[in-house]
């Protein structure tokens, strides 16, 4: 903000910027003029003497607003700079359209500051509310168009209201993609295919029935700010694994879409959308059968000798247990030889001995 003819004296300016428009953060505080744009320079344009953006004249903390605060966020640490003047004295905030965040609202300050020349600068900059902060659909992303102002109220008591409305296409808003697994039956290791860039292959190693998501270390994709359409596929399941079904949804939809077909997700990325496919999978047991033969086959007459055969089918690689030998005197099999010891064989390595 430029001043222009004033008396070397100490002055009065109230500032005001919109905090919420229907119950949408907007601008949430007010921080640093180079908080972002860490080379902004101030007085470009200006004709203040000595304006120089690496020697302001004077810095003032800004407080922090007792309603960002109440609201459970930490703003940034900011400063108010001034060139070519000194501040002395930031008021408590108020609110002329009322407290709160409910509807249309707005937070203002007065500062203070004696001016060293006729037309100093005094700088600041509008913080744009985050999801991070207030909510996947509280934030700045889901106002549509930029209707959110910062404006000046007054100087010494007189002057009109300035708006300076913030053009959105001058922030953008990143999106995320997250691959989350889930599994039935046991964990394993699932690979993915993800395209362009900066989506790359991952995979998701599940604990307990699940893997992936917000925080996870592979396959979760955030701050992208190239919004186009991407693919992600699951590779072909790890032995004994079957793929049961996929599934996307989106958070703070901004008119993007995911069509998904049989492993692949294809995603057309908006905006500020934060997008979730999970893939389910189940662990396919096998189930085995035992049969047996006996040798020779037929009557067998006293004297003889027989023996039993067993045959071991539809096991893993990795099957376990037993299988049981035994004679009867009877034809119904509830009749055991006392006299002879059941013969067990331990089935190993998915085969029968």
């Amino acid at each position: 903000m430029t001043f222009d003819n004033l008396p070397l004296t100490s002055h009065t300016v109230i500032i005001e910027w919109d905090t919420t428009k229907s119950s949408k953060h907007a601008i949430d505080y007010i921080d640093s003029y180079n908080q972002s744009v860490t080379d902004a320079n101030p007085c470009l344009g200006v004709t203040t003497v000595g304006c120089n953006p690496l020697a302001p004249t004077d810095i003032f903390p800004i407080p922090a607003d007792p309603q960002v605060t109440g609201g459970g966020v930490t703003p940034i640490a900011g400063n108010l700079t001034m060139f070519g003047g000194d501040i002395t004295s930031v008021s408590p905030y108020s609110y002329a359209d009322g407290a709160g965040f409910v509807g249309d609202k707005s937070a203002r300050i007065a500062v203070t500051f004696t001016a060293n020349v006729a037309n100093p600068v005094l700088a600041w900059g509008g913080h744009i509310a985050s999801r991070a902060d207030w909510g996947l659909t509280n934030s700045a992303v889901s106002i549509p168009g930029s209707p959110y102002h910062t404006r000046l109220i007054d100087l010494d008591g007189a002057g009109g209201n300035q708006d300076r409305s913030l053009s959105e296409g001058a922030v953008i808003f990143p999106g995320f993609i997250h691959i989350v697994k889930n599994t039935t039956g046991g964990d394993a290791t699932f690979g993915y295919t993800a395209s362009p860039s900066p989506l790359a292959n991952c995979s998701i190693t599940t604990s307990g029935g699940t893997g992936g998501g917000p925080g996870a270390a592979n396959c979760f994709f955030d701050t992208i700010t190239n919004f186009q359409t991407y693919t992600v596929t699951e590779n072909a399941p790890p032995t004994h694994w079957a793929f049961d079904s996929l599934n996307c949804s989106v958070a703070s939809p901004n008119s993007g879409s995911q069509t998904v077909n049989n492993m692949t997700a294809t995603i057309d990325l908006k905006e500020g959308e934060e997008v979730t496919c999970t893939y389910a999978n189940h662990h396919a047991v096998n189930t085995p059968s035992v049969s047996t033969t006996v040798v020779p086959a037929g009557p067998i007459k006293i004297g003889d000798s027989a023996h039993d055969t067993a045959s071991l089918t539809g096991a893993t690689s990795g099957a376990g247990g037993t299988v049981s030998y035994a004679l009867y005197s009877n034809n119904d099999c509830t009749g055991l030889v006392e006299d002879l010891t059941p013969t067990i064989n331990t089935v190993a390595n998915g085969s029968l001995p």
